[in-house]
């Protein structure tokens, strides 16, 4: 109502001065014309002739030119919006409130608040007027909003000894500097500052007075509503900084015509005396009544008005409202030209970096890649504002009054004390740390963030709006420092009515999948389909040979398809022509829905996930051992009869392999087990995979096998029971590499590759198959892609379809199992505040089953997803335990102050955290239900079944340990045949795992009395180790990480580290320092064991100079890639030792991730600059340790100064180089992220080429 009769009165006054200077004008008008007629001589009456005129008096002096009528200037819309909403919608309200029951004290400085607002309402109209001045006269202007700031601040403390009323007095004074948005490049940012900054004294006033006085609290809202109202106006008006007008006036005239206006105009001089005879004419356009005569004449009063176009008006275009006068349009064309928007000056390029404190505020801005952002001596007043930040860490010493991330990305901030609160605003990927205590934290259009409380700041409440993956990290009660339990917050929210209220709670989460519908087979739901589009896949396909008859007579298909083929060549064998997808356009109808039936399966079976491929070895007969497996739902599956697989090879036949062009589309296109795939097969090295050219099916030694499924396991849950079928796989190996094509119950045909007897294998290494908890995946995901796990698998999967790949070496997390933590049953235990109720909490039924549900989803959902899908199907698998691929209780680890690690996908760090931890019933059954399902999933056992005899066992690899301390089955390493000079050995590292040992002496014991029965012809042996064992040494944080501390917490201790960078996402980025305690070089492998990981170097050591065999490790773990180096050491004064003839030159080849994010550059910087340190600890058996820089140059060409680390997705590529007889470690580094191109950086392994030790 108000702002009504506030506008009622504008239009009044407005109408007043337009008929005040229609009069003016009128009065001028005839004033000039009786001048005229007395120049003139004439009266307007005829003269009289017989009568003399008199002569005619002197004129009178001219009189002074009268003024100029006033010029009336409409208030610009910027000005009277700040009237209407600021200074009578919320100032003036608030003033009335004051003075109905605050001190006569207080009652001034408001009205000293209100002058404030009166005089920046006459700024904003200079601003509007005006054009920008220069800087000195802007000084000058700004003189007397400064002197009001000043006059608040001195009148706080001159009324000190107002104790009753200093609290409000001080709210008021630390609100003075509002008016400095004027000067700022962001208004709306600094006023939200400003309110921050009291919004500390402002709690004060309300928590004192909530039940004694509500006007008080009454008080401090409408002084926070004039801020909020403040900071919209200067969002709309004003976003950018004050607007000037640059079409104004100067500053001078401004001022003149000011000065003018206040003294008012000289009176006008008398006008000169009428001739006696003189009647003046009246006027007829003249005074009021005409100006009312014209508001009568109604719409006849808008015909001469002209039409205003688009381009003159305020509302439609932002540049015009700084300005008092809208512009003249020009011609009628050009007014309906659309007016080119400009971009604003202040988003014009890349910021400067800004680190100041202005006022009360730290501003830090636009800081990129600043790994170390110190803000000390800070005030208890003052506020932190961090805008535009990236890839930085940001550390807050002291106690201060606000904090605010806004717009950065990759920022870490570690805050001791906040008086008031945390915000943050469209900051994805941001981490927080509280050392002391924070009252609330508001998070906003955020995604992905990790927040760690103290103690002292549980009481802090958490409020979210438009977020998702945010986690929140707890102290465990009784703990030392760092420890931590991790907690998400909820994401999905359901609403009920209830009693005619809303009613909203939090939807508890429990991964679950679902059978999948009948006839589904892969795990891939896509719509029916043409061909796939990718050729990389389905470069050619294969059409049932139709039977011989009179309309279709034989030969129709290569005569039909020779006159349309421009390319391929049209290859027959079984009975069946592989054709491209361009000659299918020249069939019929008929034949092209023939040619592409969906697959059917005979009898159906349900698949839940697979079929999925394992290679296990080759044994002294030449045989290849491996099987594939399936699991289906029994309720929509048929066993009778029992489920089949038919595989088929033929050593006559040669392979040829042709490199693909890579295409531009990365669509995956149906799964080949896909029903809605067609039954035309599909071969990497196709078209003409088989083609010998004599026109024959088969060769003489062709060979086909059909075996049954063996039911190793059956799963119950609430969806039904599920099981696991295995078809075990022996093919004698031919003197070429060979093609086996394989299908399960005469259903879709599917392929992989075994190589010639005297052939050493391709393969390809990777690790970290998933992305931590926090982490977007579609960060990683480039245009044409639909997931972030895809694009580097879709890299090596190109790489299989030009030189198909053996076999497959998973190094470890093979799956994430965060979101295990997230199960229903699981709540009670996570949410005890206490670790010895968690260690004593009994397991109940529930909360078993619970466990199993979630690994075997888990594992179906992960396994028969995208690319890596497609992998697994077709490329034999070699998968070895650690612990992320357990139970990832990379969670459960954070909820006991453990960290576990997943080369078996167990759990991060299983088996290095405290032994009575471990034994914790919860614990172990994580640990051992993880490990179970590794086994089966991946390695295809279930020991209750295969037993625990090696001889008697069904993998010809396996070499069976000790049982376990707290997995209570017996640990599984396997050695593998990868050629005659090459093989491979998968050592458990969790099996029996404790703090203070990685692997028993009875472990090591089996391995190498193994080790010494390879055969003689072996010159190479890889040691796949889910932990890299020669690595740069960090040691030195062990002390103040401890099992996994939060890397901020130990910046807090000792910021001269300089590890600020490592404040990555916790857990959402690459956890580098995660599992310290969990490394071979851990201090307590290398003391309390008497040194485990020297000890085993040096067997191996011993090992290869006495069977001549060199030795080389593969690992993971660290997300990222790295090659180190034991050797000889260098004695002084002699040469160095070849590589090849030095029996000590191990390689130890890291390739990490293969999906999950690298870790940031702080760390990478850190681990680089460790790389060249010196380790003596093995000199005492002459050895040295170092990384090799292969890393020159960046996957763009440019290079590079940390040569020896490469924080890249990244995969491995294994090949033998039959002249040199060197094994060839080609790291596929991706070339940009989420492109699903890689670069290769290659590294050889030499041939043992020392003496052989005499026997």
């Amino acid at each position: 109502m108000s702002g009504g009769l506030y506008s009622l009165a504008t239009i009044i006054k407005r109408l007043e001065a337009a008929t005040s200077r229609l009069e003016d004008i009128a009065d001028s008008q005839h004033s000039a014309a009786g001048r005229k007629q007395s120049a003139d001589g004439s009266t307007g009456l005829p003269a009289s002739p017989s009568v003399a005129a008199p002569p005619p008096p002197p004129p009178p002096p001219p009189p002074p030119p009268a003024p100029a009528a006033p010029t009336v200037v409409e208030d610009p819309k910027s000005v009277t919006v700040f009237d209407e909403v600021v200074i009578y919608g919320k100032v003036k309200p608030f003033v009335e409130l004051t003075k109905t029951f605050a001190s006569p004290t207080v009652v001034e400085i408001v009205g000293l608040v209100e002058k404030q607002f009166q005089d920046l309402r006459g700024f904003i109209h200079l601003s509007a007027s005006c054009q920008k001045p220069d800087q000195k006269t802007l000084e000058s202007l700004l003189t007397p909003l400064q002197a009001g700031i000043e006059v608040i601040s001195r009148a706080k403390e001159a009324n000190r000894k107002e104790r009753d009323w200093f609290t409000h007095i001080t709210f008021l004074s630390e609100a003075g500097p509002h008016v400095g948005w004027i000067v700022s490049p962001k208004p709306a940012p600094y006023i939200n500052d400003i309110k921050e900054s009291v919004a500390y004294y402002g709690n004060k006033v309300m928590q004192e007075f909530k039940t004694k006085d509500p006007k008080h609290v009454d008080w401090v809202k409408a002084f926070i509503a004039i801020l909020d109202e403040a900071k919209k106006y200067a969002t709309e008006y004003h976003t950018t900084g004050l607007t000037w007008n640059p079409k104004g006036i100067t500053v001078e005239a401004y001022k003149s015509a000011e000065t003018a206006a206040s003294s008012g105009p000289s009176p006008p001089p008398p006008p000169p005396p009428p001739a006696p005879s003189a009647v003046p004419k009246p006027s007829s356009g003249g005074g009021a009544a005409a100006v009312f005569a014209d508001l009568n004449r109604g719409e006849e009063v808008t015909k001469g008005l002209r039409k205003v176009d688009k381009s003159e008006m305020t509302h439609k275009n932002p540049a015009l409202r700084g300005s008092s006068v809208v512009p003249a349009s020009g011609s009628a064309a050009a007014a309906k030209k659309p007016i080119k928007p400009t971009k604003p000056q202040a988003l014009a390029g890349k910021k400067p970096p800004k680190f100041a404190l202005e006022g009360n505020k730290w501003l830090i801005e636009y800081q990129e890649n600043e790994s170390s952002l110190f803000v000390d001596n800070v005030e208890l007043n003052q506020s932190v504002n961090i805008f535009g930040c990236k890839n930085s860490t940001v550390v807050i010493k002291g106690k201060v009054n606000a904090v605010t991330l806004t717009n950065s990305q990759n920022t870490s901030v570690l805050i001791e004390s906040v008086v008031s609160a945390i915000s943050v605003t469209r900051a994805p990927s941001f981490t927080i740390q509280i050392t002391g205590s924070a009252p609330m934290i508001q998070l906003d259009t955020t995604d992905s963030g990790q927040i760690y409380l103290s103690k002292d700041s549980l009481g802090a409440e958490i409020t979210t709006a438009k977020c998702s993956a945010i986690n929140v990290s707890l102290p465990v009660e009784g703990e030392e420092d760092g420890v931590f339990e991790e907690q998400a917050v909820p994401e999905m929210l359901r609403t009920v009515v209830k009693d005619g209220k809303l009613v909203t709670g939090v939807i508890e989460h429990a991964e679950d999948i679902s059978p999948m519908y009948e006839n589904f087979i892969g795990g891939f739901n896509v719509p029916p389909a043409l061909p796939p589009k990718d050729p990389l896949y389905q470069p050619g396909y294969r059409i049932e040979q139709p039977k011989k008859e009179a309309s279709n007579p034989a030969g129709y298909y290569e005569q039909h398809m020779s006159r349309h083929s421009t390319s391929a060549s049209i290859s027959t064998q079984s009975g069946r022509t592989t054709i491209t997808s361009s000659q299918l356009t020249h069939l019929s109808a008929i034949q092209r829905s023939q040619a592409l039936r969906v697959a059917r399966m005979e009898p159906h079976l349900q698949f839940m996930v697979g079929p999925l491929l394992r290679y296990d070895t080759v044994d002294e007969h030449g045989i290849w051992h491996g099987a594939a497996m399936i699991v289906t739902a029994d309720s929509g599956s048929i066993y009778e009869p029992q489920p089949t697989l038919t595989y088929e090879w033929d050593p006559d036949r040669n392979i040829c392999h042709q490199a693909a062009q890579r295409a531009r589309s990365f669509d995956l296109g149906p799964h080949p087990a896909d029903p809605h795939s067609t039954v035309l097969p599909t071969y990497p090295a196709s078209p003409g995979i088989y083609g010998n050219g004599d026109g024959m099916p088969f060769g003489r030694n062709y060979s086909k096998e059909v075996v049954p499924g063996q039911e190793i396991y059956v799963h119950g849950g609430a969806g039904g029971t599920f099981t696991f079928w295995r078809f075990l796989i022996q093919i004698p190996l031919g003197e070429h590499e060979m093609s086996i094509t394989y299908s399960i119950n005469s259903g879709q045909q599917l392929e992989f590759f075994v190589p010639g007897r005297r052939q050493n294998m391709r393969w390809a290494a990777h690790s970290c198959n998933g992305f931590s908890a926090g982490v977007n995946p579609d960060d990683f995901c480039a245009p044409g892609f639909k997931s972030g796990y895809d694009p580097v698998w879709i890299d090596l999967l190109s790489k299989h379809a030009e030189t198909p790949f053996h076999a497959l070496v998973g190094g470890g997390d093979q799956l994430y199992c965060d979101s295990l933590m997230r199960e229903p049953e699981l709540q009670e235990w996570i949410t005890m505040s206490k670790p010895e109720d968690k260690r004593r909490f009994q397991l109940t039924e529930d909360m078993a089953s619970a466990v199993d549900r979630f690994y075997f989803n888990h594992y179906c959902q992960s396994f028969r997803r995208g690319a890596f899908a497609r992998a697994n199907c077709s490329i034999p698998m070699m998968n070895m335990c650690d612990d992320h691929g357990e139970p990832s209780l990379c969670e459960i680890e954070d909820l006991l102050t453990l960290d576990l690690f997943w080369i078996t996908d167990l759990i991060d760090g299983f088996g290095s955290y405290p032994d009575d931890l471990q034994r914790s019933p919860m614990f172990q059954a994580i640990g051992e239900r993880g490990y179970f399902y590794f086994l089966l999933f991946q390695c295809f056992i279930n020991p209750a079944k295969d037993g625990l005899i090696e001889k008697e066992h069904v993998s010809k690899s396996i070499i069976i340990g000790d049982d376990g301390p707290y997995v209570k089955t017996r640990s599984h390493s396997f050695l593998g045949y990868l050629g005659p000079e090459v093989y491979m050995l998968l050592l458990d590292c969790r099996g029996e795992r404790r703090k203070d040992q990685v692997c028993s002496p009875a472990q090591y014991k089996k391995v190498f009395d193994r080790l010494s029965e390879l055969p003689p012809t072996v010159e190479h042996i890889i040691v796949q180790l889910g932990i890299p064992i020669a690595y740069p040494r960090m040691v030195f944080l062990e002390t103040a990480l401890a099992s996994k501390f939060n890397p901020l917490l130990a910046i807090a201790r000792a910021p001269s580290l300089g590890l600020s960078g490592l404040v990555n996402k916790f857990n959402a980025e690459a956890e580098l320092l995660d599992d310290l305690n969990d490394h071979w070089t851990a201090r307590t492998h290398k003391v309390r064991i008497s040194k485990e990981r020297n000890w085993f170097i040096e067997q191996l050591q011993l090992f290869a100079n006495r069977q001549h065999i060199r030795v080389t490790y593969l690992s993971g773990d660290v997300h990222c890639a790295a090659v180190g180096i034991l050797k000889t050491l260098k004695a002084k004064g002699k040469p160095e030792i070849a590589p090849s003839e030095d029996h000590r030159y191990m390689l130890n080849i890291v390739t990490s991730a293969i999906v999950n994010t690298p870790p940031p550059n702080a760390v990478i910087a850190m681990v680089s600059s460790l790389a060249t340190k010196v380790h003596k600890t093995m000199h005492h058996i002459d050895t040295d340790e170092t990384m090799m820089p292969i890393f020159r140059t960046d996957p763009n060409g440019q290079s590079r100064k940390q040569k020896y680390i490469m924080a890249r997705r990244n995969w491995c590529k294994v090949v033998w180089d039959q002249q040199t007889r060197e094994l060839v470690f080609d790291l596929r580094i991706e070339r940009e992220k989420g492109v699903g191109e890689t670069v290769g950086y290659s590294v050889r392994a030499p041939p043992p080429a020392w003496e052989r030790e005499r026997q």
